[in-house]
């Protein structure tokens, strides 16, 4: 069987459905599944948002050896597309 990457972007205002997800999976998949989750916080409060995720990720489980949470601004310093290509932003 093929494992899959699990990617969540979560808000601030989702933050409880994000919790019964990671329940979910928890419950409902096997653990042969998954070979990575990640979580990316993508949020303006930042750290209440990343702290609350951090204190409930018991939640995934026997997945949670597989979680890693990350921000938006992990991915805001990553080269684009656009950059690779030597296509210069003009606007």
């Amino acid at each position: 069987m093929q494992r899959i990457d699990f990617i969540t972007v979560v808000h601030s205002a989702d933050l409880l459905l994000w919790r019964l997800q990671a329940r979910s999976m928890a419950k409902y998949m096997a653990v042969d599944v998954p070979r990575s989750i990640t979580v990316i916080a993508n949020d303006p409060s930042g750290e209440a948002c990343l702290d609350y995720l951090n204190a409930n990720l018991d939640s995934y489980g026997p997945h949670r050896p597989l979680v890693q949470v990350k921000t938006a601004a992990d991915f805001l310093d990553a080269p684009s597309f656009f950059s690779r290509a030597g296509v210069v932003n003009r606007c």
